[in-house]
């Protein structure tokens, strides 16, 4: 099936869009944003798993520390404390130092962590914050000791407005490293039921050895997975149909022997995320002399197509040279050509 791989490459590279020579922003494995409309004071988006988790998870909370210890590294993301006193109420009082961006994009509820205060205690670690102004926190879950002498970061997830921006940005990443990366990359081969991970080759070749297997998707809303409207082309090369599922299991579609389809993502705000497709034709039947019988799953269209010789009531419609209908007699093929009606 080699020549068939080139062909569906050919116009792939042909239609596709070209490379980009935009940077590829680059994300840790453990990034954390708060997003504005997605219950912001109890829930944070977790890049590693694809999914909201708690702003309390000690994942989240262990890489807020690591974002405060490193806030020269990580602009926006952690700024400097110039005092910490008592709230008047008993509770730490933080003030961030002038000229940072302060609490723009922060909730009230949100759990922020302190490290580095020296002096004052009741401070350092995590905690949920109260708003008072820009550059003013209350830690009212916490008790104010001591005195504070100097030092302090404070370190908090990036600030996103809306889920649906969040997925775009996805989408934004995902685009730009499938254009610089991964298009034609090489031809995968699957041959027992599967579950893929990213990145994916554009085209596969599916030769099941057993009836009954499967070809799963990966999750859909993951940083380097394949984004939005790039077609991902699976072609059936064995003598079994297998099904192409969602990584919820949900299956997409029932592939034909010796079909190929082309699946492509159009939405990624689930971790199952939507899809559409369509079949790319049927392989080894575009010459109907020395088609397989495999073409047909109908045995007397098998036996027709074997021998290049196609009664008319199998047809399934007049082709350009027979204008007027088919009508009763044998249609002979040659060369894939009708030649007699």
């Amino acid at each position: 099936m080699t020549w068939l791989y080139r062909f569906i490459a050919a116009i792939f590279a042909a239609l596709s869009p070209q490379p980009s020579t935009a940077a590829v922003p680059s994300f840790p494995t453990y990034w954390y944003w708060q997003v504005a409309d997605t219950n912001p004071t109890t829930q944070v988006w977790e890049a590693t798993s694809g999914s909201f988790v708690s702003n309390t998870s000690t994942d989240f909370t262990t890489w807020l520390t690591a974002v405060a210890a490193q806030s020269q590294a990580f602009s926006g993301l952690a700024q400097t404390i110039c005092n910490v006193a008592n709230n008047g109420g008993g509770h730490p009082r933080i003030t961030i130092c002038s000229g940072q961006s302060g609490v723009g994009g922060w909730a009230t509820g949100q759990t922020k962590t302190i490290t580095g205060v020296s002096g004052a205690t009741g401070v350092n670690g995590a905690a949920a914050i109260t708003i008072i102004d820009q550059f003013t926190i209350d830690m009212l879950t916490e008790t104010f000791g001591g005195t504070y002498t100097s030092g302090g970061v404070i370190g908090a997830g990036a600030s996103m407005d809306t889920a649906a921006n969040m997925y775009a940005l996805i989408n934004r990443y995902n685009t730009q490293q499938y254009q610089n990366s991964q298009p034609l990359a090489g031809v995968g081969v699957i041959g027992s039921t599967t579950t893929l991970t990213n990145p994916l080759p554009a085209i596969s070749g599916v030769n099941m050895v057993t009836t009954s297997q499967s070809v799963t998707l990966p999750q859909a809303n993951l940083f380097g997975g394949f984004p939005i409207g790039f077609p991902i082309t699976f072609i059936n090369t064995s003598s079994h149909s297998w099904t192409l599922k969602k990584s919820d299991g949900t299956t997409i579609v029932a592939v034909p022997v010796a079909y190929s389809f082309v699946v492509y993502l159009t939405d990624n705000s689930t971790t199952a995320g939507s899809y559409s497709g369509f079949f790319a034709g049927q392989l080894g039947c575009e010459n109907l002399t020395d088609a397989a019988a495999s073409c047909s799953t109908d045995t007397t269209n098998a036996a027709n197509i074997s021998s290049g010789n196609l009664p008319a009531a199998q047809l399934p419609s007049a082709g350009v040279n027979c204008p007027s209908g088919i009508t009763a007699g044998t249609v002979t093929v040659v060369n894939g050509q009708v030649t007699h009606c």
